[in-house]
Formats: structure tokens, C-alpha cells, sequence
């Protein structure tokens, strides 16, 4: 069994620390103070602070004691400069700067899918089908007619997956051509139980999913036959000891040469201090939330617009608009205690007792790829009905079907809710100075909550949801508290000028819209974080040399889907030669490249914009011709550390982007090591500068000490930079923070401190 372990890097010399932390009541005095010393506020004559590393936005690290923390009742009374009070022994950094506070560090496993552990049984093919055999989920252990599958060789149609080796079954060509079904199980051995926070499995395979059951709990396939990668939320399946995951496959007839596969890991997050485990509550549900909240309770309200929980940290509300999805892994029902208010709210008079909760538990998708689930619900049996939620009456979830129709199902029915997802999701901005107290944090228990700091001492820590709930955290529960939106804030004329500018899509790429969108989010939340403006160029702005300069916009960027650029808006290749004149005069281009960056030309003829398609020989596309940038493909000439691929060689050996030696100065807080994120689709074509010009940043490579090449360069033009981050890296983040979180910020201040060379 393949078995990595990765856990946060802890300078020198350690230290045991320990918080006592209240949930927070109604009763609670509270007192601030004006003045500056811990002793003026009656929270700090009486109340201990806490123990804890902090670590800043340039990943130094300090052993801090007594920390303390408040915020006033009433924001909006109180001026911007004294949103909060920070106290701490020794001397504290500036809270602004700090990016997480430490308490008890979780650590993570991997478990993954290797050909010697696993073993597979053939079930005929679609002429000649075989039943499966009565105990092919419970039973491992090989014996005929079970085999050993082997490591599929041609996964360029195959997704990625970290810490995983796609198995195929080693059958001849003629049986591959003649498809039929496949039974797949591997046996993985769960030690410590009592520490284990979460566990959730991933699984790609471009087979067609059938059945699929982790130690005989089934894992809800969500109608879906044809995912190429899913999360399943199994963290309540898990058992002590041996656990088996087996699956059962389709392979269509016809095309042996799809190399169909299977792969699957399982992350385990680890408390590091052991704790007895907690017996499941069937009554509890996991919600998710579109910002990356996730938290276990119980329903004790739900509307048209929302639902509400009753967790261990307090009531906590959420808009159906900003939820992912609510599963209930053993089945909706209103259990005793706080859930009867649900039934009291709604169904005044009515005393009939819930329904049991069947016994069976469900592993239940998190998400799949490339359809994500939404607009339905998933039911008993493997059941699934689009639906969007409207309210419980009695013991009866109400939904409005596909044809605007009013239907009605049993609760304990319902395993998952996944609500409609807006169409376009906007970057919701807090105002600049509560940002500083916005803050993610993770539970002991793998529980993660997001929203305002307002109070943290040796007595209690409470956080403020966006909906307005005070949620409190007792001893124990913390493990860190993450700040994405602390960077050293731009100042003066930088601060007022727009200083952050995108390219625009150009019409006509309406397919990619969305992911379009969903990048210009993550810019303009880095952009956020630094307190700079953001702004999308026009293209008049952009074909304009007279607007598009160093002085108007620093920093450029460009995150189209498909690598294009405008060339031609008024005047033979305006767009393109301006934006070469802008970096050549001092200007930073931020450019993300998805398999080559400006590889298709955009020209605007008689108000139509036609595509020119991208240049068959590398050498020959804008970036090359500019500024020397070259992309490298399979097919090329491979210079020496570089290995350019369709997708990643298929073994165990865990992917990652390793942190360079001599970066520039403001680039030192970057992240030493980023592991490579799951994706549908891997290919790596590195772009470097021609006769060995730039630094790179970041170089993608693995634990077997293979390097594949630059991943992010900073590559000299002119006065200015040309900066290309490759998709990989920028789909890819560290300590379960996105890359626009932690690197992506840092990357945008250095461009705008950096100045025309």
C-alpha cells in the first residue's frame, strides 16, 4: 500500500502549547479599551490569551504566548483604525501581516490505487454478460478467477490523480474490443482511528461506473456514468483496521485503444493528538458551501432562500445561493431535541413522531467533474430527481421539479440536496478594513468555517458568520485560523492608480466563458487582498498605445481559456503591437498559459472578429516572436531539465511545484512546495525564455526527483516582464488554500513594487 504523509513544516525550537476556549453566551461582558496596553481592557486583566505559532505573510514563524484578541460589539460605530485589538508575548508582528495563528496542526495520509494491491474480476463481455459473485465487496484476498490488473500504459485521455496508478484489467486486445464489465477491489489497513478528522475519496476512471461500495456502504454514483473524476464525502464510513473499496465497471466495446483506467486515493486527515472516536450521529448532515465552509449539523430550519444548522460551534446559516450541497449520509430525518423545532415552526399541531433513519449510510459526492451536481436531489437506492428545494412540512421535504411542478418525497429519503448554482458567481467583497478580520478556520475535527474574527482569548474564540451567526469554538476544536486577505496593503499614488488591468475575452469564445470568469475571480480576489484596484481593459484601451502604458497599468494580466489575444482591432496588428510596447517600455504581463500562452490571433475584420487559429511550429506565435518565449511540446527537442508531456507519467510518485532558489526580492514568502491538484486534464507544455534568459519561481518535478520543467518565470522584455504561470500550478494550491490565496497576491505585489529596469 502506497503510503505519504505531508505535514506542516514547524521551525525550531518547538513548543507545547494549550488553549482553553468557552462557547461564547449571551451573558458575556465586554469592554474595550482605547489604550494600547493588554491591562486597560478588562478582558485582559481577566482572561488568560492563548498559546500558538503565528506565522506571517513571508512564512517566518514565532512562538507567541497570551494572545489576545477583540473586536468592538458595533462595527459600524467604530472608525476603520479600531476594528480590532491585538495583543500578544513577545512583541507580536503587525496583525496585518500575519496569514495564520497555529494551534494544533493537522496532519494528511494518502492512500492510493497501485496494480499490486488491487485485484480485479472479469464479468464477460456485453455479448455474454456474468453475474458478479455474492461477495465481491466484502471478500479480498486473490484467488482464481480473480487477477491482478496491471498499470495502464496509454493515459492520455485519463485524468489525474495524485498519489494514484491507474489500473486496467491485462486482458488481450480481443477482449478489450468486445468491452463488457469489470469488478475492481484493493484492501488499505486504517490505523489510529481515534485521530482521524476526515476522510474523503477520489476517483477517476473513463470507464462507465456501475456500482460502487466503501466496506459495503455504497457510494451514490449521483446518475452519473460518464464523470471522469469524483469526491466522495466518507469520512463516516471508515472503519478500524481493514477497509475495502471495490467497484464494478463498464467498458464500452469497440475502441481498446482508450486504454480505459481506474484510479483512486483516499486523503485522511489526522488530528496529531488522539482522541476516542465519536460514534456517527445518522441525524447529522454536512453542509458545503461555495467559499469552502464545511460543517457537520443537524437541520433545525430551511426556507426557500436557505438552511439552518445546529453545530457543535452554534447556529449557522447559509443562502442556498452560496451552498454547494447538504448530505445527509444516513438519510434526513428530524431527530430529537433541537430538530423539533423544525417540525414545531412548520407543522404546529402535528405530534406525530419521525421516521426512523435507515441504517444504511451512503458515501455521497462532494463534487464531480466535468458536470458538477446542482439543481437536484439524490435519493434512497441510487435514486436521483432534479428538483430545487422549497420547504419541509411534517415529516415531507417539498420540492419544485424540472417542469415547474410541486412534488413531495419522504425526508428520510433524501441522502443530498445539491441547490441551483448561480449562473455567474461574483467576488463578494467585504469592505477593506473588515477584511483584516476575515479569516478561515480549520476545526480539530476537519470541520472548516469562514467569516469575521471578533474575539480570541484563553477563554473562548468567536467568529462571525456572513449570515450574521456568532459561532464560538470550545479547547480543542482549533487547529489553524487562516488569513487570505493579509498582504502588505499598497499605499500612496499605487493604491489610487488602477493598478491591476485585464485583457478582456473576446467575443465569440462563449464556451469558455465560465471558466473565463472563474479566473478573473481569482485575480481580482488577489487583487483585493493587496487593496489595489482592479479594472477590465476595453478594446479600444488595449489596441491604444497612448492609454496602455506602464504608468496607467502596471500590471497586465491575461487568463483567456484558449491562449488568444487581439492582434487587430482598427489597424494591421494595433492590439499586438501595443502590447508589446507596453511591456518592452516597463509593463509586468501576467500571463496564464493553458499549453502556450497567445497562440491564437484575433483580428477584428469589418466589425467581425475572425480567428486565425494557432501556429502549427511553435516558434512562430506572438510570445515567441516578442519576447523570445518559447513553448515546449512532447514532440520537441527537449532542452536538458525539461520533459514536456500530454499527460503525467502513471505511478505513485506524488507531483509537486518546488519552490526555486534565488528568487527576486518580495517573493521569499512564497510556498517552498505546492502539491499538484486533481485535474481532468494535464498537459504540460513549459514556456521558457530562449538561451536560458529569466527565473524561474517555481519548477514542477517529483518524489522520485524527476524535473518536467518551469512552472512560473519571470522572463525579462525590454525594460519590462513577461510573467507565465502554467495552468497546473495555477489550478493547484497549498495547505488546502487556493493559488490565488497564497501566491498569487505576493506575485501581483512584486510586479507593481518591481520597478522599469
Amino acid at each position: 500500500m502506497h503510503l505519504t504523509r505531508n505535514a506542516p513544516r514547524t521551525p525550531e525550537p518547538r513548543f507545547n502549547h494549550r488553549i482553553i476556549l468557552l462557547l461564547l453566551t449571551g451573558g458575556a461582558f465586554w469592554c474595550l479599551a482605547a489604550g494600547g496596553a493588554r491591562g486597560a481592557s478588562l478582558a485582559g486583566l481577566f482572561t488568560p490569551g492563548i498559546d500558538a505559532e503565528v506565522w506571517t505573510f513571508d512564512r517566518e514563524a514565532f512562538p507567541l504566548k497570551d494572545i489576545q484578541f477583540d473586536t468592538p460589539r458595533d462595527f459600524a460605530r467604530e472608525s476603520p483604525g479600531r476594528l480590532y485589538r491585538f495583543t500578544a508575548a513577545p512583541d507580536p508582528p503587525d496583525f496585518s501581516l500575519i496569514q495564520k495563528i497555529v494551534h494544533e496542526p493537522l496532519t494528511t495520509e494518502w492512500l492510493g490505487s497501485r496494480p499490486e494491491a488491487m485485484e480485479y474480476y472479469r464479468l464477460g463481455d456485453y455479448a455474454d454478460p456474468v453475474p458478479p459473485p455474492p461477495d465481491w465487496r466484502r471478500a479480498f484476498g486473490q484467488s482464481p478467477p480473480w487477477k491482478r490488473p496491471v498499470a495502464t500504459t496509454n493515459t492520455v485521455l485519463l485524468p489525474f490523480l495524485n498519489h494514484a496508478i491507474f489500473c486496467w484489467a491485462n486482458e488481450s486486445e480481443d477482449a478489450a474490443r468486445r468491452g463488457g464489465g469489470y469488478l475492481f477491489r484493493q484492501s488499505f489497513k486504517i490505523d489510529q482511528p481515534g485521530t482521524l478528522a476526515r476522510a474523503v475519496l477520489r476517483l477517476a476512471t473513463n470507464g462507465e461506473p456501475v456500482e460502487m461500495s466503501l466496506n459495503e456502504y455504497p457510494l451514490h454514483l449521483a446518475g452519473n456514468r460518464k464523470f471522469s473524476i469524483a469526491e466522495f464525502e466518507v469520512t463516516p464510513l471508515i472503519q478500524p483496521g481493514a477497509n475495502i473499496l471495490a467497484v464494478h465497471l463498464r467498458q464500452p466495446p469497440g475502441a481498446p485503444e482508450m486504454g480505459y483506467g481506474l484510479a483512486f486515493n483516499l486523503k485522511l486527515t489526522r488530528q496529531t493528538a488522539p482522541r476516542p472516536p465519536s460514534e456517527f450521529d445518522l441525524a447529522s448532515a454536512l453542509l458545503v458551501s461555495e467559499d469552502g465552509d464545511r460543517v457537520w449539523g443537524r437541520v433545525i430550519d430551511m426556507r426557500g432562500d436557505g438552511i439552518r444548522l445546529d453545530t457543535p460551534f452554534g447556529d449557522y446559516s447559509l443562502s442556498w445561493d452560496d451552498c454547494r450541497g447538504l448530505l445527509f449520509p444516513g438519510g434526513w430525518h428530524l431527530a430529537d431535541g433541537r430538530g423539533d423545532r423544525l417540525r414545531r415552526s412548520v407543522a404546529a399541531g402535528d405530534a406525530s413522531a419521525a421516521d426512523p433513519a435507515p441504517h444504511l449510510l451512503y458515501g455521497l459526492p462532494v463534487s464531480t467533474r466535468p458536470t458538477p451536481l446542482q439543481d437536484c436531489l439524490l435519493l434512497t437506492q441510487g435514486r436521483l430527481t432534479t428538483a430545487k428545494p422549497s420547504y419541509v412540512l411534517g415529516q415531507r421535504l417539498y420540492f419544485e421539479g424540472v417542469e415547474g411542478k410541486q412534488y413531495t418525497l419522504p425526508m428520510n429519503e433524501v441522502l443530498g440536496v445539491y441547490p441551483p448554482r448561480p449562473v455567474s458567481l461574483e467576488f463578494k467583497r467585504p469592505k477593506p478594513a473588515m477584511a483584516q478580520l476575515f479569516c478561515r478556520v480549520t476545526a480539530t475535527s476537519g470541520e472548516r468555517l469562514s467569516g469575521l474574527l471578533r474575539e480570541l482569548n484563553g477563554r473562548r474564540m468567536v467568529l462571525e458568520s456572513a449570515s450574521g451567526d456568532m459561532l464560538g469554538f470550545d479547547v480543542g476544536r482549533i487547529g489553524a485560523i487562516q488569513f487570505p486577505y493579509h498582504y502588505p496593503r499598497l499605499t500612496g499614488a499605487a493604491a489610487e492608480a488602477d493598478t491591476v488591468a485585464l485583457l478582456p475575452q473576446v467575443a465569440g469564445q462563449e464556451t469558455y466563458r465560465a471558466t473565463y470568469l472563474d479566473d478573473v475571480r481569482r485575480v481580482e480576489t488577489a487583487a483585493f487582498a493587496l487593496g489595489a484596484p482592479f479594472t477590465t481593459l476595453e478594446p479600444d484601451a488595449w489596441a491604444d498605445p497612448a492609454r496602455l502604458t506602464p504608468a496607467s497599468y502596471p500590471v497586465v494580466v491575461s487568463v483567456d481559456p484558449v491562449g488568444e489575444y487581439l492582434e487587430t482591432l482598427g489597424q494591421p496588428g494595433d492590439a499586438a503591437g501595443t502590447l508589446a510596447s507596453y511591456v518592452r517600455n516597463g509593463g509586468r504581463l501576467i500571463v496564464l498559459s493553458r499549453g502556450g500562452a497567445f497562440r491564437t490571433a484575433v483580428r477584428n475584420d469589418l466589425g467581425t472578429f475572425r480567428r486565425q487559429g494557432g501556429a502549427p511550429d511553435p516558434g512562430a506565435s506572438f510570445a515567441a516572436r516578442q519576447w523570445a518565449v518559447l513553448t515546449i511540446r512532447p514532440a520537441d527537442p527537449q532542452p536538458r531539465g525539461i520533459k514536456a508531456f500530454d499527460h503525467p507519467p502513471n505511478t505513485a510518485e506524488e507531483f509537486f511545484f518546488q519552490r526555486q532558489g534565488l528568487l527576486p526580492e518580495g517573493l521569499h514568502g512564497l510556498p517552498r512546495r505546492i502539491p499538484m491538484a486533481s485535474m481532468i486534464s494535464a498537459p504540460f507544455f513549459p514556456m521558457i525564455g530562449r538561451d536560458g534568459q529569466g527565473t524561474v519561481v517555481y519548477s514542477l518535478t517529483d518524489t522520485n526527483g524527476a524535473a518536467y520543467g518551469p512552472a512560473l518565470s519571470l522572463l525579462p522584455a525590454g525594460k519590462g516582464y513577461v510573467v507565465v504561470i502554467d495552468h497546473l500550478l495555477w489550478d493547484s494550491g497549498a495547505e488546502d488554500t487556493p493559488f490565488s490565496d497564497i501566491v498569487l497576491p505576493l506575485l501581483l505585489r512584486w510586479a507593481m513594487a518591481e520597478p522599469a529596469r
